[in-house]
């Protein structure tokens, strides 16, 4: 059996090797290949830089996967009835038994108009909200297809034999569909150590008159992390906490963020940390701070929040997406709020009790986003989908 895979995510080619910065390594592409033979991964694939640091990328090359390159998926042509794009994924998707979209994404959304001109079965990944992600994106094109894409995607869903959402709430309830449905990351923890929450608990015990570190991963690119919100509770806290640092960590050009900071008159504390490879070295970096932040815009469930979980960071993150489903309402602030993100931070600090309060209840919460529990949902879900691809087959032969 043949799968083809739908999404917008960038790959970098280095000879004849795949290689992504972030999410998609090759142990992802197994929750797959346990129910099908071939997988054909359809994306955005580009030449990788002669300047890359390749220490900064995964590998995302694997057995019986291959890589196609969709043309022009992101050109304004592709919303033509006719276009080379969507030629392009008719006749990959005419090749393969079946096909997994990932949504949002232009790439996904093509893949799966094309499952239904060719009568193909599909299955559907919902990672996060698109009129969300373009509201808060910045252009004004995207805004203004902000509810047509919400629409379609809504429609794509509803009508889905088998549809995967990441968030236990948020995205069902705004993209229901009538098929079978299950609820599962796409973010993985592989073990949490039994060591982690007496580890953290003597760090906040010594904390008093140090620097307290503040940390937050997020793509310097966009507005969607909240840097923005993050950098002006700063200033709200250095009266009271002067000895408060923000530590971001993340790839993108910092200098839009760094004038922001020299705006707020916190420039000397905060500092761009740059990017990491993805696992051990960022799982370092995290247990080096004290408070996550998720000040989101717009989510699924971040990657980043339920790692720093994992590691036993007190936390505090915005309403966005499914956060709200990871932290206690106390610990929640509206979209773009920096007085409440700040309040929520100024009473953490002040009582470490209640950091440690929340460091058992976060490593617990992250409990439930271990592979072997997440991986024996999705797997109900493909079995179930691939035994429809079966059927389908048995019946056309």
């Amino acid at each position: 059996m043949k799968t083809l895979f739908a999404h917008d995510h960038r790959f970098f080619q280095q000879g004849s090797t795949m290689l992504s910065k972030n999410a998609f390594d090759a142990a992802v592409w197994d929750r797959y290949l346990e129910h099908t033979d071939e997988l054909v991964v359809v994306a955005r694939v580009f030449d990788l830089p002669t300047d890359a640091d390749i220490s900064k990328y995964g590998i995302s090359s694997a057995p019986h996967v291959s890589f196609k390159y969709l043309p022009a998926s992101h050109h304004w042509t592709n919303m033509l009835p006719y276009n080379q794009a969507q030629q392009k994924m008719n006749q990959e998707v005419s090749q393969v038994d079946a096909v997994i979209a990932r949504l949002p994404s232009r790439i996904g959304t093509m893949a799966v108009k094309a499952a239904k001109k060719l009568g193909k079965p599909y299955a559907i990944e919902v990672v996060g909200d698109p009129v969300e992600s373009y509201l808060h994106h910045g252009s004004k094109t995207l805004k203004l297809l902000a509810k047509r894409t919400g629409n379609r995607m809504k429609e794509n869903i509803s009508s889905c034999s088998h549809v995967l959402y990441v968030t236990q709430r948020d995205l069902q309830e705004k993209y229901p569909t009538t098929g079978m449905q299950r609820s599962a990351s796409n973010v993985e923890i592989d073990t949490i150590s039994e060591h982690i929450a007496s580890a953290r608990e003597a760090r906040i015990h010594t904390q008093q008159n140090k620097i307290v570190k503040i940390g937050i991963i997020a793509t310097l690119n966009t507005n969607y992390k909240g840097i923005d919100t993050a950098i002006e509770a700063m200033q709200l806290l250095q009266n009271s906490h002067p000895q408060t640092h923000l530590y971001i960590l993340g790839p993108g050009n910092p200098d839009k963020w760094l004038q922001l900071a020299v705006n707020h008159h916190v420039a000397e504390a905060v500092t761009f940390c740059g990017i990491l490879p993805a696992g051990e070295a960022v799982l370092n970096w995290l247990d080096t701070m004290d408070i996550y932040i998720q000040p989101s815009r717009t989510e699924g469930v971040p990657r980043a929040l339920i790692e720093a979980m994992a590691r036993g960071c007190a936390a505090v993150g915005s309403t966005a997406g499914g956060i709200p489903e990871l932290l206690s309402p106390e610990y929640i602030h509206e979209i773009g709020n920096a007085h409440a993100l700040a309040d929520i931070l100024s009473d953490l600090m002040q009582h470490p009790e209640k950091q440690i309060q929340q460091s058992k209840q976060n490593i617990a919460m992250a409990a439930s986003y271990t592979k072997p529990v997440l991986q024996k949902r999705r797997a109900e879900l493909f079995a179930s989908f691939f035994d429809t691809v079966k059927n389908k087959e048995r019946t056309l032969s």
